[in-house]
């Protein structure tokens, strides 16, 4: 296997799994934590992220397909999606692929589930569709305030990765978030987002 990068929890590599390729998220121990409360987290997290990824792909959202699941080495093999990281386009196609992400961020909310980092790097582009990447942090919840975090986290992102096309890119995510998630529903998770950052620790674009 070969690593491809190292995250706050898990490491992935990129090998194979019944003769195709495959991406392999290993969570790895942490000396910081009682080892057997470490092992019964990771084998929890494992086991909760294989199910969220069959939870959204039940929603009609594109996922990876889950190749391989095992709980006692703690990792997830999945397919690996060739095509462009959203993070990094241009800013002629990111726009036009913020409205993919606002679409996919409405099922997602519609259907009970908040993503937990969602970022331009998780989300890549692949022969015409948009597939959701990392739902490690992924929860079930039909809290507004769950969902106006999700939000807020995109918001920051496009402020610190995309500070030259945040404005377009935000009106271009909310412009197709708004009617996929229902006008009624977005005005209260609009309102709760308007509170968050009226505290003064998150993002500004409006």
């Amino acid at each position: 296997m070969r690593l491809l990068c190292r995250g706050a929890e898990a490491d992935i590599y990129l090998g194979e799994r019944s003769g195709r390729e495959a991406v392999i998220k290993v969570r790895r121990a942490r000396a910081y934590i009682d080892a057997s409360l470490d092992a019964r987290l990771r084998h929890a997290r494992t086991i909760r992220e294989a199910q969220m990824i069959s939870a959204v792909k039940a929603l009609g959202v594109p996922a990876p397909l889950v190749l391989d699941v095992d709980v006692r080495r703690h990792t997830i093999a999945m397919q690996r999606i060739r095509g462009t990281v959203v993070g990094t386009m241009r800013s002629s196609r990111l726009a036009a692929a913020c409205a993919g992400i606002g679409r996919i961020a409405a099922r997602l909310h519609r259907g009970g589930i908040v993503h937990g980092d969602m970022t331009t790097s998780n989300f890549v582009a692949s022969r015409g569709r948009l597939f959701v990447l990392d739902l490690g942090l992924s929860s079930r919840t039909r809290r507004d305030e769950d969902c106006a975090v999700d939000l807020r986290l995109f918001k920051e992102t496009l402020n610190s990765a995309h500070a030259a096309d945040a404005r377009e890119s935000w009106r271009s995510f909310a412009s197709a978030y708004a009617p996929a998630l229902g006008r009624q529903r977005f005005a209260r998770v609009s309102r709760t987002l308007a509170d968050i950052e009226a505290r003064g620790r998150y993002a500004t674009v409006t």
